[in-house]
C-alpha cells in the first residue's frame, strides 16, 4: 500500500526516522530511512528528527509542493516510489526526484560566466536534449548555385562537415534525401551522435557561410 507525498507532515515512530527534507530556500537532505517504519505523508518543510513539526509545514498545503514531486509515493515500509513508473527512488541512477531537487538546488544552472540567455544555443539544447544525444541535422540546399556543383557532391559535403565537427562516422543509413520543387532544392536529415550542445552549433556555424545552403535547423 502507498500514499501519495504532500507536504503535510510524516508521523514518526521514534527518533531519526529520516534526515530532513526542505525546500523554500533551505537545502534538501538525502531522505535516508533509518528503520523501515510505516510512513504516509512527507512533509515538505521539514521532518525533524524529534517528531516536531514546524510552524511552516503545519501550514503547507499539497499545492506547495513542486510539480515534479507530486507523483511520488511512499510505501507502508518506508520506500520512496515514482508513482508514474512504479520504481523505486535510491542513491542508484537518475530520477525524477534527483532531477527535481538538483534543479531546487541550482545545480543545473549554467555557470556564472555562461551567457544564459536565448540568443545560447547551448544553454537552450542543453535544457532540452540529454546529451550525449542522436541529434538530426536539416539543411535545405541549392547544390546548382555553386556551378559543377552536383546534388551528390553537396550530399557528400553536408555530410562531411557533420562528420568532421562531431567526430562521428555516420552512416548511409543515416542519411536522409528529398528533391525540392522538381529538383532545384534538397532537403537533407543527417543523423548524428553529438556529445555536446555546443558541437550543434558548430556545425551550423561552418554552414553558414556556404551560399548553397538556404536553411538548416
Amino acid at each position: 500500500m502507498a500514499s501519495r507525498i504532500t507536504s503535510r507532515s510524516v508521523q514518526p515512530h521514534g527518533r531519526h526516522t529520516c534526515s530532513s527534507v526542505s525546500y523554500c530556500g533551505r537545502p534538501f537532505g538525502s531522505l535516508l530511512m533509518r528503520q523501515p517504519v510505516p510512513c504516509r505523508r512527507l512533509l515538505a518543510a521539514s521532518c525533524l528528527h524529534d517528531g516536531r513539526q514546524d510552524a511552516a509545514g503545519r501550514a503547507a498545503g499539497d499545492d506547495e509542493l513542486p510539480e515534479a514531486l507530486k507523483d511520488l509515493q511512499l510505501t507502508d515500509d518506508g520506500i520512496l516510489i515514482d508513482e508514474k513508473t512504479g520504481k523505486q527512488i535510491n542513491e542508484f541512477g537518475a530520477t525524477r526526484w534527483d532531477v527535481a531537487v538538483r534543479a531546487m538546488r541550482g545545480e543545473l544552472d549554467p555557470p556564472a560566466w555562461e551567457d544564459n540567455t536565448e540568443n545560447n544555443t547551448g544553454v537552450i539544447l542543453k535544457s532540452l536534449i540529454q546529451f550525449p544525444a542522436d541529434y538530426m541535422f536539416q539543411v535545405v540546399g541549392q547544390p546548382s548555385i555553386q556551378p559543377g556543383c552536383t546534388k551528390e557532391d553537396f550530399i557528400q559535403e553536408m555530410v562531411d562537415v557533420v562528420q568532421s565537427v562531431c567526430q562521428e562516422s555516420i552512416l548511409d543509413s543515416n542519411v536522409e534525401v528529398v528533391d525540392r520543387m522538381r529538383g532545384k532544392y534538397v532537403s537533407l536529415k543527417v543523423t548524428c551522435r553529438v556529445k555536446t550542445p555546443e558541437l550543434v552549433a558548430a556545425v551550423f556555424s561552418r554552414l553558414e557561410g556556404d551560399q548553397r545552403v538556404k536553411m538548416k535547423f
